[in-house]
């Protein structure tokens, strides 16, 4: 066709010109390349065009992580293409999270040696909540602790008494955290002296080597890190400290908090508090300062998330799963999906431990975190905010946050989804049943419109031959210059073979 119509051959007797050509067809005739190819340049994943090109693809772009995004329609094959893309991209990271219902990534976890924790209410897997996994208590775990203890006691219509109520478990919270760090200070009075000294030395450390921007806990991670290796800058730094600056430094009110939270540290798990002490010291032990009958109806609600309510021991109790395999497998088909108030209190406790293990890991340590259903926690209140704020979190501790996203309308009136979708540098799209939800996804990442049309078009996987079956997904990411967006498939049959 393209010699026919070149000058000098008007004459040719091909008469059908009003030929549908895709752009990859096009591609095929120009004489020079023009195949879509991704990102080639050090690619962590391999694909291919739709004309047959290799695609590149990615999680980190100059040394930083690429938060990444999967969306489309049911069927359109969107776990099988990521699982796939786990697999090849498995390699370039040492530590993995998987969060999903339906079993589509066990088989990646289990070729890691990693068996799936299976969270279901009365089961007999226990994640403690109050467990900081061997970290010092940090202003951000305890913010989750509070925010999962609020969600325990349920949101009401009154506003004032849900920031009373969140004002009042904060209060009962700090309490038992420190009575449990009392009585362990007298049970383990040396290591307790060292963990002062350590504690004092995060502390200079992080006036006077840190910046601003920096937090204690990222200077407990380097002081940490660095004393392991046997670094002598830091090592020399902490025996310097004075037995008199110890002292001071406990017993200074700016200060004295810091050494308590640091002894967190060195708890081992069946020393942590737990959430029926907690129901217990809001039933027995009242602060005078507090309405009696708001608290002892606090007591009841979180009565009904101990180890004797109805979910049993799931979130009380002393954790007995690890967070510290290569793959960390989290399976959800089995809790139970009309009981929302549990489906929220689990992606809130299991979002809160992960993160605390992620941040405790060294930086350098490459880590992912993928969630499947992304919806079920943007649904939750403040649930936007909060994946928000963890997307940003572990992108500061050299992790990728992966997640699939379906049903984009059921989030897309949430107050701070916006700021997530600007967030994620890269999105892998599939296909979209329907085309007005494609557009108003599409207008809120500023997919360009041609991508929009092909998207469109891409086929169902389950309606072509079982010998070419294939998904087909545009990779677009806003990291490169000029943005990335083109078409890659993935074969179900190659991935047999």
């Amino acid at each position: 066709m393209f010699f026919s119509t070149l000058p000098g051959n008007s004459f040719h007797p091909y008469a059908a010109r009003a030929v549908r050509l895709e752009d990859e067809h096009v591609a095929n005739l120009i004489p020079f390349s023009a195949s879509f190819t991704g990102d080639l340049e050090q690619a962590q994943a391999l694909y291919l065009s739709s004309d047959r090109a290799m695609v590149g693809f990615r999680f980190h772009v100059n040394g930083l992580v690429q938060h990444t995004g999967v969306a489309g329609g049911s069927r359109s094959g969107k776990s099988a293409a990521y699982n796939n893309l786990l697999y090849q991209t498995g390699p370039y990271f040492d530590y993995d999270v998987l969060l999903e219902e339906g079993g589509s990534h066990a088989n990646y976890a289990e070729d890691h040696g990693s068996k799936p924790m299976v969270i279901q209410k009365s089961g007999n897997i226990t994640i403690n909540y109050l467990d900081t996994l061997e970290s010092p208590l940090d202003p951000d775990h305890l913010a989750y602790a509070i925010s999962l203890t609020a969600h325990f006691a349920g949101k009401t219509e009154d506003e004032r008494l849900n920031h009373r109520r969140r004002a009042y478990l904060s209060f009962y919270l700090g309490v038992l955290y420190r009575e449990a760090q009392q009585d362990w200070g007298r049970r383990n009075g040396d290591l307790n002296r060292r963990v002062q000294r350590e504690a004092c030395a995060v502390h200079r450390w992080h006036a006077a080597r840190m910046t601003a921007d920096d937090t204690v806990f990222d200077a407990y991670t380097l002081v940490r890190d660095r004393a392991r290796a046997n670094d002598a800058e830091v090592l020399e730094f902490m025996e310097k400290i004075t037995e008199a600056e110890i002292t001071h430094f406990i017993k200074d009110a700016q200060t004295a908090h810091l050494a308590e939270r640091h002894a967190f540290a060195y708890f081992k798990p069946e020393e942590y508090p737990r959430h029926s002490e907690l129901a217990e010291l809001l039933r027995l032990r009242p602060s005078q300062e507090h309405d009696r009958a708001e608290v002892a109806e606090l007591a009841a609600l979180m009565d009904n998330w101990s180890a004797l309510g109805e979910y049993g021991p799931l979130f009380d109790g002393v954790t007995n799963r690890r967070f510290d395999t290569r793959v960390v497998h989290f399976e959800l088909a089995k809790a139970d999906n009309n009981d929302l108030a549990l489906r929220g209190a689990i992606a809130l406790n299991i979002t809160g431990r992960i993160r605390q293990r992620i941040v405790s890991l060294p930086r350098a340590v490459r880590k992912r975190f993928t969630m499947e259903e992304l919806a079920r926690l943007i649904l939750m209140p403040g649930g936007a905010r909060l994946t928000l704020e963890l997307a940003a979190q572990l992108a500061k501790y050299n992790c990728v946050f992966a997640f699939i996203l379906q049903d984009f309308p059921q989030v897309a009136h949430i107050e701070g989804i916006s700021s997530l979708l600007n967030n994620t540098r890269q999105w892998l799209i599939l296909r979209h049943d329907d085309y007005k939800e494609l557009g108003l996804f599409a207008d809120r990442i500023l997919l360009p419109e041609t991508m929009r049309e092909a998207v469109s078009q891409y086929p169902i996987p389950l309606n072509l031959p079982a010998a070419d079956r294939y998904s087909a997904a545009c990779y677009f990411s806003r990291s490169a210059v000029p943005p990335i967006s083109g078409t890659m498939h993935y074969s179900f049959q190659q991935n047999a073979a």
